[in-house]
C-alpha cells in the first residue's frame, strides 16, 4: 500500500533513475509524479516537493495499478524521429507521420507528376515511379487501343460476345476452292494450287453441265495431294448415269503448308453414250492456326 510522507525519499537515493509520468489515477489527480526504482522490488513516486509515497513493493496489487494491468489517462511522451524502429513508444503524431492509412505518401524525388506508383521490393516498404502515366491506361468503357493488341482464342463454335482474335476467324471461317475439269474419260490431275498455309479440308462437291449416260465404267474423282502424291482423306466421288449434282462429301482432313492442291480423275469413264462436260469440283476448306 502506499503512505505519504512529507519526505523525499528520492533525494536520498543515490545513483537512482527518477522518470516522470503524468497520471489522473486514484486519489493523485493530475499531480507531476516522480519515481525511482531503488532495487529490490521498491517504487518511490512525489508529487513534485510536498507529499511522497513510499515503501510499494513493484510486485504488490497497488503498483500494478499503476504499472502493470492498470489503465493510464491523459499520458503524453515524447514523439521520436519519423525513421525510428525501437521500442519506444509511438505517440499518435509518431504513427500519423509514417503515412499510414489515408492521405498522401512521400515518394521518389525525381517521381513524374501522373505517373503510378508501385512497389519497388516485395517487402512492400517503398515506392517509386513505375514509368507508366496513368492517362496512358486504357479506360474500361469504350477503350481506344493502339499497337497490337492480343486475347485468348475462344474455343471452336463459340457464339457469344467473347473477342474473335484472326486464330478463331481462321478457324471457323470456311472458304471454297473451285477446280473445273478438263474432262473425265482420262486418268488426270487438274488444277494446282499451292496452298499459302495449313488446311483443313471439309467437303467435296462435283456439279456438270453435262451427265454422263450409258457408261460401262464411271469416273471416280478425288480430291488429291499433290506433293504428298495421295488422296485427301476420304474425299472421293463416283459420278453415276443422268447425274449432274452430287451429294457433298464432307470431312476433315489436313493440307500442309506448301503443299499442291489438285481433283484427280483416278479412274477414267469409259463406254459412255454421252460423257460428262462442264466439269467443276468444289472443295471446301478452313485455314489452320
Amino acid at each position: 500500500m502506499l503512505s505519504l510522507t512529507s519526505a523525499n525519499p528520492c533525494a536520498s537515493q543515490a545513483g537512482g533513475v527518477c522518470y516522470k509520468v503524468y497520471s489522473d489515477a486514484n486519489s493523485f489527480n493530475n499531480l507531476f509524479w516522480d519515481f525511482q526504482e531503488t532495487g529490490t522490488g521498491d517504487v518511490l513516486f512525489s508529487d513534485t516537493t510536498t507529499n511522497y509515497a513510499q515503501g510499494c513493493d513493484d510486485t504488490s496489487s497497488g503498483c500494478k495499478a499503476y504499472f502493470g494491468v492498470g489503465q493510464l489517462t491523459g499520458l503524453a511522451a515524447a514523439t521520436p524521429a519519423t525513421s525510428d524502429n525501437s521500442t519506444k513508444v509511438a505517440t499518435t503524431a509518431y504513427v500519423q507521420a509514417q503515412g499510414f492509412g489515408s492521405g498522401n505518401m512521400s515518394g521518389p524525388a525525381l517521381a513524374t507528376v501522373g505517373d503510378i506508383a508501385t512497389f519497388s521490393a516485395t517487402t512492400g516498404k517503398t515506392i517509386q515511379d513505375s514509368g507508366t502515366a496513368l492517362s496512358a491506361l486504357a479506360p474500361l468503357a469504350s477503350a481506344a487501343l493502339t499497337g497490337t493488341p492480343t486475347a485468348p482464342t475462344a474455343s471452336a463454335g463459340d457464339n457469344s460476345q467473347k473477342i474473335a482474335t484472326t486464330a478463331y476467324v481462321r478457324s471457323e471461317a470456311q472458304f471454297a476452292w473451285s477446280c473445273p475439269l478438263t474432262g473425265a474419260s482420262t486418268v488426270m490431275q487438274n488444277c494446282n494450287w499451292t496452298v499459302p498455309a495449313g488446311l483443313t479440308i471439309t467437303g467435296f462437291d462435283l456439279a456438270s453441265t453435262t451427265a454422263p449416260v450409258g457408261c460401262t465404267t464411271y469416273a471416280v474423282m478425288q480430291v488429291w495431294d499433290g506433293t504428298a502424291g495421295a488422296e485427301v482423306g476420304g474425299f472421293s466421288m463416283t459420278m453415276s448415269t443422268g447425274t449432274s449434282f452430287y451429294p457433298q462429301v464432307t470431312g476433315s482432313a489436313t493440307v500442309a503448308a506448301g503443299h499442291q492442291l489438285r481433283v484427280k480423275v483416278t479412274t477414267a469413264a469409259a463406254g459412255c453414250t454421252t460423257g460428262a462436260a462442264g466439269l467443276v469440283a468444289t472443295v471446301t476448306y478452313q485455314m489452320q492456326n
